[in-house]
């Protein structure tokens, strides 16, 4: 199974605290810089896994460089 977590183009910046009023943070961002998906549109935890399982029938999916290495820590083979 293709999953967009191990896509080339799956986006995620994390959450920064506020330091004072000058150095507010920011929220985390996680999306397809394909504009396939964007978290921000999801309503529920289900619209979100939904959203993840998109790289399945995506033309566009490719893998990430680190994506194997990950699998096979977990003890998965990647789908390509």
């Amino acid at each position: 199974m293709k999953l967009c977590l191990f896509c080339r183009h799956f986006y995620l910046s994390p959450w920064h605290p506020g330091y004072s009023e000058r150095t507010p943070g920011g929220d985390m961002a996680i999306y397809c810089n394909l504009e396939k998906w964007d978290f921000g549109d999801a309503d529920s935890a289900k619209d979100a896994r939904s959203m993840m399982l998109m790289a399945e029938n995506c033309d566009r999916y490719e893998l990430s460089d680190d994506a194997a290495e990950i699998l096979h820590h977990a003890g998965e083979k990647p789908a390509l």
